[in-house]
């Protein structure tokens, strides 16, 4: 595709004449006040506002998010367009070519919008389950699972757990292993997403979902539903990134291995699923003690 081509093909930051960034401490949104702000390209106007809702955002998630975006809108180009046909297929033995018109998201690998919601909760319990993924990419429509840790809590204590490795459909890719630790030789004899799924599922039940970054779990976990064809249930989910913005505003950022080191948690190995769990559940019971004090 020509427009991703030119966007990503070669790595320039956008250079952006600035006058004042300041950054407000009560709700850490970016006030950027531009020069010519009518001079920036959709695209580039587009990377602002997602620097503006999350300042901690990363510039590898910035650029998925926006490929997402413009994936969904060639997407709907496509789907309301009956006159486009997309070639399906291998020739066969006479050496005709299978045609197929693309009628849905799921002929392009892509989960509705719809498919991705979930209700963010405000009220903290004691009573939940913290879940967490690593995956071979940040996106939820190309990348896959490869580690399943949830882990139940009634009052605070540690109940049961769900943990597991999870075979992808592809080679994880150097850079995720990088990142995450897990190789291929560790998820070659793990049982794949189909198999997982039900049972993580059946282990979820209906508790309150406790996750740091929640967003991008949620959107793992419910993309994995869709592509699975399993049933659509809307769960219920406290993100502790936006508790910590909230009760913690001294530390650089608040990324889990940041809080990690906050919490004195650093005998447990960041990028783990059932050790991030682990941190996930402490920063939630601080939080829920501080909110407890405040209020």
């Amino acid at each position: 595709m020509n427009w991703f081509k030119k966007l990503f093909s070669k790595k320039k930051k956008i250079d952006i004449p600035i006058e004042k960034q300041e950054l407000e401490r009560k709700d850490y949104t970016v006030k950027l006040r531009m020069n010519n702000p009518s001079t920036l390209t959709p695209i580039e106007k587009r990377i602002i506002e997602l620097q503006n809702e999350n300042p901690n955002m990363l510039e590898e998630e910035i650029k998925t998010k926006i490929i997402e975006e413009e994936k969904r809108k060639i997407a709907d180009n496509i789907i309301n367009n009956t006159k486009i046909e997309i070639v399906r297929g291998k020739p066969n033995s006479t050496n005709t070519i299978q045609q197929q018109k693309v009628t849905s998201f799921r002929d392009l690998n892509i989960v509705p919008d719809s498919k991705l919601v979930y209700s963010r909760i405000r009220k903290l319990v004691p009573n939940f389950i913290v879940l967490d993924f690593e995956t071979t990419g940040l996106s939820n429509n190309t990348d896959e699972i490869i580690q399943v840790a949830a882990v139940r809590y009634e009052n605070f204590e540690e109940k049961e757990k769900f943990v597991t490795f999870v075979k992808p459909s592809k080679r994880i890719p150097y850079d995720a292993t990088e990142i995450n630790g897990i190789s291929n030789d560790d998820v070659k004899d793990a049982p794949s997403i189909k198999e997982i799924l039900p049972k993580l599922l059946e282990f979820l039940k209906d508790d309150v979902i406790v996750a740091h970054n929640a967003s991008f779990d949620m959107k793992f976990l419910l993309s994995a539903m869709y592509k699975e064809e399993i049933e659509y249930r809307k769960f219920k989910a406290i993100d502790t990134l936006a508790l910590s913005r909230k009760h913690i505003d001294f530390t650089k950022n608040h990324k889990l291995s940041t809080l990690k080191s906050f919490l004195k948690l650093n005998h447990l190995k960041s990028h783990d699923a059932l050790h991030d769990c682990f941190v996930t559940a402490e920063l939630y019971k601080y939080c829920y003690e501080e909110n407890l004090v405040k209020n």
